[in-house]
């Protein structure tokens, strides 16, 4: 399995460079490949490479962070990718709701494990 980490340096009140570290190294632990993207300019080209469905995409920001990566992966046609976000925003709404934490390491393991569950965008 890989998991592409797109990462917004400016969310929320935190130090997200190294949350997303902390749960990068956490994922590769546990044997998983990791890609981190700071650009937003880079995700619709690095959607657009990924072959099969066994990688994961993870987005670490606010609830803006994720409205763009879901738009980006729905204009790369890669929706159905499993979805999970690391929630270093202000508000993170999306992730109160869906349960997602802040701790890299039972973030990690469930998304090693390859937990999903489906929603309705």
């Amino acid at each position: 399995m890989n998991v592409l980490i797109f990462a917004n340096p400016f969310s929320g009140h935190g130090p997200n460079r190294k949350r997303v570290g902390q749960l990068e190294a956490a994922l590769e632990a546990r044997g998983v490949g990791v890609r981190v993207g700071w650009k937003p300019q880079e995700r619709i080209d690095t959607l657009r490479q990924v072959q099969g469905d066994d990688t994961g995409v993870v987005a670490a920001g606010g609830d803006g962070s994720i409205a763009d990566v879901v738009n980006d992966m729905n204009a790369a046609g890669r929706l159905g990718l499993r979805f999970a976000t690391l929630p270093v925003g202000n508000e993170n709404l999306f992730a109160q709701e869906f349960g997602f934490t802040l701790k890299a390491e039972p973030m990690a393991e469930a998304i090693a494990r390859g937990e999903a569950r489906p929603i309705d965008l």
